[in-house]
């Protein structure tokens, strides 16, 4: 114990704070401290710390009848990115602590070791898929453990050339690297399919494990594929746990790289005739798929977890059928799916909430992205999932301390989502769950400029009255679905943070400032978030003239990010006559400017050519409203 505190002590805790943190099992954290298979290296203190918190977080969940799991995905290990590849090793030295401090019951792989880019090599490819497990190998030691292979570990998006030629990874050539390292029963038919189950009898869970990347060398250019002997055997496991005698007791847990409503995966209808208790027929890829639930479904489907989407997305799974091969939402099932957040150092939620659905007209993304932090506890992210076995409920608790958040999800009882859409320049905080029968609370905020205008809360597809007031909505009771819907109007003007001056103009000659009477300077906008970005910029402004055609001394200057000089001008049409020179400008009967900066524009294509611009037009400050890529209302 004493040399476990000399090798902490840098960690500014004292031995009694840690003593008490994990006083359930100290010798155990001393051990998973002093022993981890990273050379002989001893993580960094930012990890011990942040493995010391979560492993306190999961010791208070119920820890009598659970199944817990230690759940990780998506490295993307690029060996030439020092970070990416030491946060990945981070992980793997959190994971060999949290193992050894929690009763574990099994360990998850869940794909994407490897960047696998387009000029990844062959060699190299194989190499960071070794590098992860190897980050793993500890943590996950003796215990069951299940290994999926991601889109990017077959190297499918690495060209010919960078494959040396090699062709990418299939099926049989991935196993012996990945799928092999699982501990459940393989299909007898398709050893090298990478997919198993495990059964868990003591604490009656049946682990399936999916490969959602089987992609054989007869499969033509599929990166991510279920074939149809993967499907049978799923329904065969299904069937055959749902039939026990004792089936009632029993719980299935599903792990895959992808959800198991992406794309043209079938697995998902299997799963609906499970639920249903119906009988399923599908004809796919060369096989009829086929399996009469009736009387066999008496096995619970806990949760599918998945990594794939780079967030913490929980939701239930969507049925997704076929009609003339275009896919069908036939809506949700009582089966959750928990996205398990990317260990990778660079890529945060990566699937992102935006205007278009990833996959089958779902929406896959969040609205907040979490961002990792070099050198502390945040530098990577996975899970500690408990399933309470008694409670009916799922716990993630993820490591990351700022790069994320846990969960909880009632999975016998109800429980709603609570979906953000449109909400203009609002953001909501709000869980992603709620209980049957519980309250919610959620704050909406707008930025300075800007107003609410209207908040629209339906629950079960009813509008609720009266749920907002004062920046805060509340439901004392939730009996369904939530969505939020706001509508805000306002504006931000810039002129508030860049300031300007009255009684000058610009120089043409210098760019610097002149005396000119009547006129007003504005400070530097600064367009260099838009730089080498391709992305379109529009300056709007109000209040001011900025017609040199009416006021003669209406000026312009772009400048280096140093504030030297590099262009400078009178606003005139021949000036800004198109967007390849200095914008696209037009001006109404007032003098009120519209100015567009498109992606080829000379201002936008190098960081080192024109971020700053300053505009000087007949008029005073005071009256001046600019806004940068918002209508002003």
């Amino acid at each position: 114990v004493l040399s476990l505190y000399l090798k902490v002590e840098p960690l500014a805790h004292s031995f009694f704070s840690i003593y008490t943190i994990i006083r359930p099992r100290p010798a155990q954290m001393a051990d998973a401290i002093t022993s981890i298979e990273a050379g002989t290296e001893y993580p960094p203190n930012f990890t011990v710390r942040e493995a010391i918190r979560v492993a306190n977080q999961v010791n208070t969940r119920p820890n009598a009848n659970v199944f817990r799991i230690l759940v990780a995905s998506d490295a993307h290990i690029d060996k030439t990115n020092a970070q990416w590849v030491e946060s990945a090793k981070h992980a793997g030295q959190a994971s060999s602590i949290l193992r050894r401090a929690l009763d574990v019951d099994c360990c998850m792989w869940l794909g994407d070791a490897t960047a696998g880019s387009s000029s990844t090599t062959y060699d190299v490819g194989v190499e960071e898929l070794g590098m992860m497990r190897n980050n793993l190998s500890d943590a996950f030691g003796e215990l069951p453990q299940f290994w999926t292979v991601g889109n990017h570990d077959n190297l499918n998006y690495s060209s010919a050339a960078a494959l040396d030629g090699h062709t990418m990874l299939y099926a049989e050539d991935v196993y012996p690297l990945i799928g092999a390292l699982s501990t459940g029963i393989v299909d007898s038919q398709n050893e090298y399919g990478g997919y198993c189950y495990q059964d868990f009898t003591e604490k009656k869970i049946r682990v399936i494990c999916l490969n959602s990347v089987e992609v054989r060398a007869n499969s033509g250019s599929k990166s991510q594929w279920i074939s149809g002997r993967q499907c049978q055997w799923l329904a065969d496991q299904l069937y055959e746990v749902g039939s026990k005698s004792d089936a009632a007791q029993w719980g299935v847990v599903v792990c895959s790289h992808h959800p198991i409503d992406w794309m043209t995966f079938r697995v998902s209808q299997i799963f609906k005739a499970y639920l249903d208790g119906s009988s399923v027929s599908l004809p796919y890829d060369g096989v009829t798929i086929t399996k009469n639930f009736g009387g066999a479904n008496n096995a619970r489907l806990i949760c599918q977890l998945h990594g794939h989407v780079h967030n913490y997305l929980s939701g239930k799974v969507h049925a997704i059928g076929y009609a003339n091969n275009a896919a069908v939402d036939e809506g949700e099932m009582s089966l959750w799916r928990l996205a398990i957040p990317n260990v990778c150092f660079g890529r945060n939620n990566e699937y992102g909430r935006n205007s278009a659905t990833e996959s089958n007209g779902l929406e896959f993304g969040e609205q907040t992205t979490y961002n990792k932090t070099a050198d502390s506890g945040s530098d990577t992210a996975f899970c500690i999932v408990t399933i309470d076995l008694a409670g009916g409920k799922i716990y993630a608790d993820h490591y990351g301390l700022t790069a994320g958040y846990d969960r909880i999800i009632n999975y016998v009882g109800a429980s709603y989502s609570v979906t953000v859409g449109s909400v203009g320049k609002a953001t909501v905080s709000a869980p992603a769950l709620v209980d049957e029968g519980g309250a919610l609370t959620a704050t909406v905020t707008v930025p300075s400029g800007y107003s609410v205008d209207s908040v629209t809360v339906t629950m079960g597809g009813s509008i609720v009255t009266g749920a907002y007031s004062n920046g805060v909505i509340s439901i004392a009771s939730v009996t369904g679905d939530i969505v939020i819907t706001i509508v805000t109007s306002g504006y931000t003007n810039i002129i508030d943070t860049i300031g300007y001056t009255d009684g000058y103009r610009i120089s043409t000659s210098t760019g610097n400032p002149s005396s000119g009477a009547g006129y007003t300077l504005t400070g530097f906008i600064d367009l260099s978030p838009y730089v080498d970005k391709g992305e379109t910029v529009i300056i709007r402004t109000q209040g001011v003239d900025f017609r040199q055609s009416t006021h003669s001394n209406s000026t312009y200057g772009y400048y280096k990010a140093d504030q030297t000089k590099v262009a400078a001008g009178y606003l005139s049409v021949s000036n800004f006559s198109n967007a390849d020179t200095y914008g696209l400008a037009s001006w109404d009967s007032s003098g009120n400017m519209t100015l567009t900066l498109s992606g080829s524009s000379y201002p936008l294509t190098s960081s080192d050519n024109r971020p700053l611009l300053r505009l000087a037009g007949y008029g005073s400050g005071e009256n001046l409203i600019i806004t940068l890529n918002e209508e002003i209302t």
